[in-house]
C-alpha cells in the first residue's frame, strides 16, 4: 500500500509545473539600423529553466512563437508591413535559443542568428548568468597584463 502512495505522489510531482524565471534589469538603448527617427528602446531578457517544458521541436517552437505574437498584439503591437524592418514598436518578443535545438525556416531561426552580436542581448544575459556563476581572479604573474 505504501508503495502505491509513493508512486502516486511521484506522478503528482512530475505533473506539476516547475520553472525558474531569471529576469535581467531593464536597459535603455539607442535604436540600431533604423531609417526613421525612433525613441530609445527598453530591453530586458528572461531566461526560463524548466523540466516542464515540452521537448524542443519545430512544432513546439512555432507554437511558442505564435503565443508570443499573441502577447505582442494584446499589448498593442501592430503588424509590420511586408518588406519593412525595424519599425518602432511597443513590444518585441523573441526566442533566442531553446536548449540545443536548431531550426532555420521562414518563420523562425534558432538559435537567433544575430543575438551574439547584439549588446542589448549579451549585457542582460551576462547579468543573469553572472548572478549564479562564481568567478575568481586568476592571479599568476606570467598571465598578468
Amino acid at each position: 500500500m505504501s508503495g502505491e502512495i509513493v508512486s502516486t505522489k511521484k506522478k503528482e510531482e512530475k505533473s506539476k509545473f516547475h520553472a525558474k524565471f531569471f529576469w535581467s534589469s531593464i536597459y535603455e538603448t539607442l535604436p540600431h539600423g533604423v531609417e526613421n527617427e525612433q525613441p530609445n528602446y527598453l530591453n530586458t531578457l528572461l531566461l526560463i529553466k524548466s523540466n516542464s517544458f515540452p521537448k524542443p521541436s519545430n512544432k513546439n517552437a512555432k507554437l511558442l512563437l505564435k503565443e508570443l505574437k499573441k502577447l505582442e498584439r494584446f499589448f498593442g503591437r501592430e503588424e509590420t508591413p511586408k518588406g519593412k524592418k525595424w519599425l518602432s514598436r511597443c513590444l518585441d518578443l523573441d526566442i533566442l535559443w531553446w536548449e540545443n535545438f536548431h531550426t532555420d525556416n521562414e518563420e523562425l531561426t534558432l538559435p537567433h542568428p544575430r543575438f551574439m552580436n547584439r549588446n542589448f542581448v549579451i549585457t542582460p544575459l551576462s547579468e543573469i548568468l553572472s548572478r549564479s556563476q562564481k568567478i575568481t581572479k586568476f592571479d599568476v604573474p606570467k598571465w598578468s597584463i
